[in-house]
């Protein structure tokens, strides 16, 4: 009896450690074409595209990830080339939000194309929600190459406003993002679970 009720709770931590992994969903970077109302997934991390506004519009804009997108350590990177169809202006609104690492600071970068500093813009605002009552961030970024904010408070969702004015062809995203120590605990007291029954099932 003893058994049975350690192999129903030892199933039961696994199950509950592969609840805190992403769901199956679209997987940023590869091509991706970003539009409002684009999701996809990186890690742990979800980005949801709320809006993706080109000024003025035309119907051959578009906005791609590029296979520069990936994780390396605590950064999760969103790598964006743009194809303004004479748009001179890109306004990008988008929900980070973190199932199991907590965020803690973001950049704003972008590759200048050699227009003048006072053409060209990248600005940023970061805050716990759309609504923009609690800031965390504000970055402007005038000269291009690579900004990165100070550490701000510890947030598992976070609301982004970028404002790109005279778009140049590549500015990346990237959202610091560390595992808290309970859900790295969960993580791996499920796969030990998981590989321990396995193995009586084997045996069995």
């Amino acid at each position: 009896m003893t058994h049975k009720f350690a192999k129903y709770l030892i199933l039961a931590a696994g199950a509950l450690s592969l609840s805190a992994l992403p769901a199956l969903a679209t997987t940023c970077g590869g091509d991706l074409i970003v539009t409002s109302g684009t999701t996809c997934t990186l890690g742990a991390l979800s980005f949801d595209f709320d809006t993706v506004s080109f000024d003025p519009a035309a119907s051959a804009d578009s906005l791609e990830l590029t296979t520069g997108t990936g994780i390396s350590g605590d950064d999760y990177t969103l790598d964006f080339q743009v194809t303004p169809d004479g748009a001179t202006d890109l306004l990008l609104e988008y929900t980070v939000t973190s199932l199991a690492p907590v965020i803690t600071g973001v950049d704003n970068s972008y590759l200048s194309n050699g227009s003048s500093p006072a053409d060209q813009s990248l600005d940023e605002e970061v805050c716990t929600n759309s609504t923009c009552d609690d800031e965390l961030m504000v970055l402007d970024n005038t000269t291009g190459g690579l900004q990165y904010s100070s550490p701000f408070a510890a947030q598992s969702s976070i609301f982004i406003e970028k404002d790109f004015a005279f778009p140049s062809s590549f500015f990346t995203d990237s959202v610091v993002a560390t595992p808290e120590p309970s859900s790295i605990g969960f993580m791996l007291i499920g796969a030990l679970g998981i590989a321990l029954v396995s193995r009586k099932f084997r045996r069995a």
